[in-house]
């Protein structure tokens, strides 16, 4: 067994293992600057980099800033390009300090908001690690291996291990916060150290910057050693740990006959205070002590005590005692009872940190949906930021939400007991098949009515919350009340689903251009030499003829298309005849390099009569130049389905789209077409 913290077996030794690290002046300022007034974006107003040569990592302290409401600075390594943005709240949470960087440079760049007056940064100081010189001292023989746990991770620059608990709340050794601001940054999906063991860091979106003000902790020795904090949401994701990374079930229980520890520990070379595990026996626990012989070193503390046999965490690891001759390390076990009732696990409730907007449960008037809410078991969890529902439930909102194009929905989603149907939606009625509203992503029933839209990736059943981001806009708009989806028609209804987070928004796009034919033809004229079939805006009636569907059923989103006419009088009496239909945008400015999205159908029942006077020709035309072909179809048979065409634009440009149907002079072709949908949005 190793421990590298003494010579007696009867020295129980803390396990922290601070990084060698030293604050150097370094004066820089980025001087003072205005946003543009009445300009949407920000924009770059300095560029530089900052370096202390022959560093192993650096990491940035501010002594001034002024960040306004809509400035922000990107900072990013030269080593391995990790980027971070901090605007004026981040900066906050991270203490006036960026994340660490590897390497011994990085470069920072300063965009000034729309508005902002007077923006600056100032640093004073830069904090830069040193190189390490494998100072460790080993007891016995070193039995760990590496450790991919996502839920654990290293406590910065002390050098403690932290970890996830199920209820979001995060812990370590009461020693380890006993240091204050020495508990800065809580890093997850830590790299390998450098071959002489100096230490690397993540990525600043798998860093946190731990909030000093929640500390609660005991320094107590064996025993009586925990800490509980928590972390703001990371700069970069918005993220919680607990939503990134996962987190561990605990239990109160002082007799798993295996124990695992897994940590951030000292080592040699590039494992030096990486994720690192080992099992090892129970050695006696008792009371509000775990004992084990399991392999640790200093930077250990406050890993997980981990019973082998379910994964669950029974305490947390403090101490190092034992020698190649014997002993134990030790921990504190969750029968000590002012930390298990500072943990709250008796009823832990799942804690969330919903971003502004979310909605608030507390003040959402719900009501049941269509007839479908048999259970109406609802709970509403943590201060208003949850819904739960239990059993066979199906609730909507009182109030009404407007969807336009551009409405998204972020929510998370967590679940212990899968139902049939797991779905969230709008609705602008009570009937449940009428409309395809409602996104299902998860449930063991394969929904076949035409109120579903099947939403990706499914929920993976892992029990933590999954966060969702829903387009909403882009399946239907109108004037609708919010509906959640906990369905189950038999059996034990013990299934459950909690919505946290909700948050309704309108996505910020950059779109010179957006036609739905919602409000009519938007500018785009018909011509041709067609008898029968001239483009028109409504809604498709579906069509199928001879095993061939010429027509569909419905606008790609919404309630209109630009089509080639209704069939009122069954198939054949309004298609494409004669000739040639087309229908011609208008031309379209374009400000800056766009992606183009078009989406089309066309059918066709008859195939190889006609082959030079039945085809589909979709084409665009750049700058007022002869129009090209983005999708061209010729004389075959084709089932109408609305499919995707997509080109790009330069900035600056003009951009005008046509759209040909036609049918020739053979007998007896059955020949339509359509177009929905037309985007130009930034690339």
């Amino acid at each position: 067994m190793l421990v590298a913290l003494g010579p007696l077996a009867a020295v129980l030794v803390a396990q922290a293992a601070e990084l060698p690290r030293h604050a150097e002046v370094y004066l820089w300022s980025s001087g003072s600057h205005d946003g543009d007034a009445g300009k949407a974006s920000s924009r770059l107003v300095v560029e530089d980099v900052i370096a202390v040569p022959g560093s192993p990592w650096i990491q940035l302290h501010f002594s001034a800033a002024e960040l306004g409401r809509r400035s922000y600075l990107e900072i990013r390594s030269l080593a391995d390009g990790a980027s971070q943005r901090l605007d004026a709240a981040a900066l906050r949470q991270w203490q006036n300090r960026s994340a660490y960087f590897n390497g011994d440079a990085v470069e920072v760049r300063l965009y000034a908001g729309a508005g902002d007056r007077g923006v600056k940064v100032e640093i004073e100081q830069v904090v830069v690690g040193e190189w390490a010189f494998g100072s460790k001292s080993i007891c016995g023989v070193d039995n760990r291996v590496a450790s991919s746990e996502p839920r654990v991770g290293r406590i910065d620059p002390i050098g403690c291990t932290g970890w996830i608990v199920s209820n979001g709340k995060l812990l370590t050794a009461g020693h380890c916060l006993a240091g204050g601001s020495s508990n800065a940054t809580l890093s997850f999906n830590v790299p390998p150290s450098l071959p002489d063991g100096t230490v690397q860091f993540p990525g600043p979106e798998d860093q946190y910057s731990i909030n000093q003000s929640s500390f609660q902790f005991v320094n107590g020795g064996v025993g009586n050693d925990w800490g509980i904090f928590s972390v703001f949401n990371n700069a970069q994701t918005g993220l919680q740990p607990i939503q990134a990374q996962g987190s561990f079930a605990v239990r109160q229980d002082l007799g798993p006959a295996n124990i695992r520890i897994t940590g951030f520990g000292v080592d040699d070379g590039t494992t030096n205070q990486t994720n690192q595990t080992h099992v090892g026996p129970n050695a006696g626990s008792s009371g509000t002590t775990m004992r084990y012989a399991t392999d640790t070193t200093g930077g250990n503390s406050g890993s997980p005590v981990i019973d082998e046999a379910t994964g669950e965490a029974v305490g947390i690891h403090t101490h190092g005692g034992c020698t190649s001759s014997g002993g134990n390390n030790s921990g504190t076990s969750f029968f000590n009872s002012q930390l298990w009732d500072a943990l709250g696990i008796t009823n832990p409730g799942p804690v969330v940190d919903c971003p502004a907007g979310a909605i608030d449960f507390d003040l959402l008037p719900l009501t049941s949906y269509s007839n479908q809410n048999a259970s109406n078991n609802v709970t509403v969890e943590d201060d208003g930021d949850i819904l739960l529902l239990t059993g066979n439930t199906w609730v909507r909102s009182t109030q009404s939400f407007t969807i336009t194009p551009d409405t998204v929905i972020d929510f998370l989603f967590s679940s212990s007991s899968q139902g049939e149907i797991h779905a969230i939606g709008f609705d602008e009625d009570d009937t449940l098949n009428n409309a395809p509203r409602h996104f299902q992503f998860w449930g063991t029933q394969n929904w076949t009515g035409t109120g579903k839209i099947d939403l990706t990736p499914k929920y993976s059943g892992a029990g933590e919350f999954q966060s969702y981001t829903v387009p909403v806009g882009q399946s239907y708009t109108g004037t609708m009340r919010l509906v959640f989806t906990n369905d189950k028609d038999s059996g034990t209804l013990d299934n459950q689903g909690r919505f946290a987070c909700v948050v309704i928004r309108e996505e910020v796009s950059a779109c010179d251009v957006r036609e739905d034919f919602e409000a009519g033809a938007g500018g785009w004229t018909t011509s041709g030499t067609c008898t029968t079939g001239t483009f028109v805006t409504g809604t498709p009636d579906a069509v199928t003829n001879g095993g061939v569907t010429t027509q569909v059923g419905g606008a790609q989103s919404g309630a209109n298309a630009l089509f080639t006419q209704p069939n009122t009088g069954g198939a054949g009496t309004d298609d494409v005849d004669g000739g040639e239909c087309i229908a011609t945008s208008p031309t379209y400015s374009v400000s800056q390099a766009s992606n183009v999205s078009i989406w089309y159908f066309h059918g066709q029942r008859d195939a190889g009569d006609d082959p030079g006077g039945d085809f589909f020709v979709l084409e665009r035309s750049i700058d007022g130049g002869a129009f090209q072909a983005m999708v061209s179809i010729g004389d075959v048979t084709r089932n109408a389905a609305w499919t995707e065409a997509t080109t790009t634009v330069p900035a600056g440009s003009t951009i005008q789209f046509r759209v040909r149907a036609s049918d020739g002079a053979g007998p007896g072709d059955l020949v339509e077409a359509g177009v929905d949908n037309l985007t130009i949005c930034a690339q």
